[in-house]
């Protein structure tokens, strides 16, 4: 305890020293000089005061050192303000580290157990702070956010995590969401089966639930889903990871270059763009297209080299157009299709975290022509956050799927080693 007040009264005398020093030079120089020295007065206090203000400055200059700064306890980049000077501008921004901790928090402490018809389910809801039981696509991302961050914790037993989402199933196998009816669909199976597979979904059952997604995505089963990007992409995605040996996912990918829309960039027409649908008439967008670039970026990593050339001439024509359309505004679709039996309209709303969809973009590939639109595209991104935890638009809700591209954008801007804060 010693120490600690010696080493406060040390940097309280260390930030007035410099002060003190100058006033008693100039003080004890007045006093001494000699008269015969100076022709006229105020030359002796024009030399009193130059004088004082070489020992301040020196003084300062000395306290500032590393040597001197471990011994008072305080950081080398201390400085000491003068009086009525302006305050350094704080950061509006958390470090990586407080912002990823804030997650990690935040993730542990909304973990929920409930009971319900069909035992005892743990996991997550859909949205944060939101007290229901939780659901299939909750759960999904809250382990995908739980091994992003490689969270450790005896709370999160990662196996009963998959039986527990394994039985939220629909009867015919495949996911929905609560919105929905008791038809699974696409879009809510591949968001779900992807994390399954991370956690360690068996493989007999991982088997079992990739035959029920290719068996959703065809224009027969599925007209609605069959058109829209949202759902081809999250498909692509999915089958790219868990089944790259998927003959449907030659076919969707295939069937979404087909739905590009070449644009004109920079008067040459090299950019390739999508909108809501694939054959889509009205303008491109922008979360759309971002979320093709992903889809495609990561479906090229497991075809063959010349299909990959082909596929990576089209990511970077549409990266070309994102970085030439700064759009950021977060949005979102519903989908509406009609049930088996035709009388009850089975409905889903997508939220598209542009800002979010647009950074993972333009990482998809080289930064380096693009890093005016990556970092203004991660501020945005970083300005829907509080403590970690992302917040959909002026609803203020969290969704965990919302938090989810958060914390990817954070881990990887942050791993190309680029400016913090963006």
């Amino acid at each position: 305890m010693r120490g600690i007040f010696l080493r406060k009264l040390g940097r309280r005398l260390a930030a007035l020293g410099p002060f003190a020093l100058i006033f008693a030079t100039y003080s004890l120089l007045l006093d001494h000089l000699p008269d015969q020295w100076f022709k006229q007065d105020w030359v002796r206090y024009a030399f009193a005061v130059l004088a004082a203000v070489c020992v301040g400055v020196t003084l300062q200059w000395l306290v500032q050192r590393p040597p001197v700064q471990r011994i008072l306890g305080s950081s080398p980049t201390t400085r000491t303000i003068l009086p009525g000077a302006r305050q350094p501008e704080q950061s509006p921004y958390l470090t990586t580290r407080q912002l990823l901790d804030g997650t990690r928090s935040r993730l542990l402490a909304d973990f929920r157990t409930a009971s319900g018809l069909r035992g005892e389910i743990s996991g997550w809801s859909q949205f944060m702070g939101e007290q229901v039981p939780p659901s299939a696509i909750g759960t999904s991302y809250g382990l995908r956010i739980a091994l992003a961050l490689d969270i450790r914790d005896a709370r999160i037993d990662r196996r009963r995590l998959v039986e527990n989402v394994v039985a939220l199933q629909r009867p015919a196998g495949g996911w929905v969401a609560r919105s929905q009816q008791d038809v699974a669909r696409p879009e809510v199976t591949a968001w779900v089966l992807t994390a399954l597979v991370r956690a360690g979904l068996e493989s007999s059952i991982r088997s079992e639930l990739v035959g029920q997604l290719e068996r959703m995505l065809s224009p027969d089963v599925d007209r609605v889903g069959w058109q829209r990007v949202a759902v081809l992409t999250s498909a692509i995605s999915a089958l790219a990871e868990v089944e790259p040996a998927s003959p449907k996912l030659d076919e969707i990918t295939s069937h979404l270059l087909a739905g590009a829309v070449r644009q004109q960039v920079d008067s040459a027409p090299g950019g390739l763009a999508w909108g809501l649908t694939v054959n889509q008439v009205g303008l491109p967008s922008v979360p759309h297209t971002a979320r093709a670039v992903v889809a495609l970026h990561k479906a090229a990593q497991v075809v063959g080299r010349d299909r990959r050339e082909k596929l990576d001439e089209v990511i970077d024509a549409g990266i070309e157009w994102l970085s030439h359309n700064p759009s950021l505004d977060i949005t979102d679709e519903q989908l509406r299709r009609l049930t088996r039996t035709d009388e009850a309209m089975d409905t889903i709303i997508i939220g598209h975290f542009t800002p979010a969809w647009v950074a993972r973009a333009l990482m998809c590939r080289g930064v380096d022509n693009h890093l005016p639109q990556l970092r203004r595209a991660v501020r945005a991104v970083l300005d829907l956050q509080e403590d970690g935890v992302w917040k959909w638009r002026e609803e203020r809700k969290e969704p965990t799927w919302m938090t989810y591209q958060g914390v990817l954008v954070v881990r990887d801007y942050s791993m190309l080693n680029l400016p913090w804060p963006p």
